[in-house]
């Protein structure tokens, strides 16, 4: 036969309770420790109050840093002190002369002929000549802006200043 056990009692720890309340009311009043309680009174809340980061940085996917990899340091590009603009002049400075060269002589090459086939049938477009949506709906020349759009996104030539403004 087994004993059966009395059931736990719940020890008493208003004592505990009581001692913790007061040494944090002491710790607050001394200012040692924050009120939260009256910072959420006077400002609406600690999370409503703190939104100062969200605002300066924008949210970037992940794999938007990946073209700026080869040309700006890590700890730099993910640092957040430097905005877009910013970082694409230190790609552009960062990309040799030797690479952007070839990048140009490439994409000159591979911009010539679709870029001659494009006007040639822009100019034997007849019908274009007297509709704009005909001109604009003509798919030799659309395969040969997309052929170029392509290499330039594919050989990048950066600039330190894109707009021309110094």
């Amino acid at each position: 036969m087994s004993k059966k056990q009395a059931p736990l009692k719940t020890p008493d720890t208003s004592q505990f309770d009581n001692l913790v309340k007061k040494a944090q009311e002491e710790s607050i009043s001394s200012g040692l420790v924050p009120d939260y309680n009256k910072i959420d009174e006077e400002a609406g809340g600690a999370i409503t109050s703190f939104q100062g980061a969200q605002g300066l940085y924008s949210i970037e996917k992940p794999d938007f840093y990946d073209a700026y990899e080869d040309y700006v340091d890590r700890n730099t590009l993910r640092g957040g002190q430097f905005d877009v603009d910013a970082l694409n002049a230190i790609r552009a400075e960062n990309q040799s002369n030797w690479e952007q060269a070839g990048n140009a002589l490439g994409r000159l090459a591979v911009n010539i002929v679709p870029q001659i086939i494009g006007s040639t049938a822009a100019m034997l477009d007849l019908p274009g000549y007297f509709s704009a949506e005909e001109a604009a709906n003509n798919s030799i020349v659309k395969r040969a802006d997309s052929v170029k759009q392509a290499s330039n996104e594919a050989l990048p030539v950066y600039e330190e200043n894109p707009t021309g403004l110094s």
